[in-house]
């Protein structure tokens, strides 16, 4: 039976607790179909919490940031995230991979967007793929479905080939 533990880390200021668990069911969601396969039932345990998780205690972690300009990759680990469009970001350091996705994605045309949960559990799906197969943009993105930039739905059975390959060997994660 495929099995995913999963951290979601709120750094943000006022994100309320109904909004999170959107996010929270419409991800789970996402990986659950992730991990579907014909012969066996997958399961995905999934929680928010606000102070950094311990070690060991999960399979993948996803930061939940304000904006590009709180990042907490860049924090931790360096890594500047590129474009300020973009929605989340991951990247490697010292053998640690983190991924995050943003409150508040900058948006050319109105800077004051409002995206609902499923928005924001596309792009968590989307950066939990770049952290669990270690691919980069180049590698990830054109792949279909929810390896698109930006994500797309449905998810794709090459979408789920890549996660249930990943799942024998998921990177440490950024705490």
């Amino acid at each position: 039976m495929p099995t995913l533990t999963v951290t979601l880390v709120d750094h943000t200021q006022g994100t309320s607790e109904n909004f999170k668990v959107q996010i929270q069911h419409a991800f789970e969601d996402l990986l659950l179909d992730l991990l579907w396969t014909a012969s066996e039932v997958g399961v995905v345990n999934m929680r928010w919490v606000s102070t950094r998780p311990a070690p060991g205690d999960q399979d993948l972690v996803i930061h939940w940031v304000q904006d590009i300009s709180s990042s907490y990759i860049f924090q931790q680990l360096g890594h500047k995230p590129g474009d300020e469009k973009d929605g989340g970001f991951t990247a490697s350091n010292r053998g640690v991979r983190g991924s995050e996705i943003y409150r508040r994605p900058k948006v050319a045309d109105d800077p004051h967007a409002r995206f609902p949960a499923s928005h924001f559990a596309k792009l968590a799906a989307h950066e939990a793929l770049h952290n669990m197969t270690r691919m980069g943009n180049d590698e990830l993105h054109g792949r279909g479905g929810l390896a698109d930039s930006p994500p797309q739905l449905p998810v794709t059975d090459p979408n789920r080939r890549l996660v249930q390959a990943a799942l024998a060997n998921l990177p440490d994660q950024l705490l």
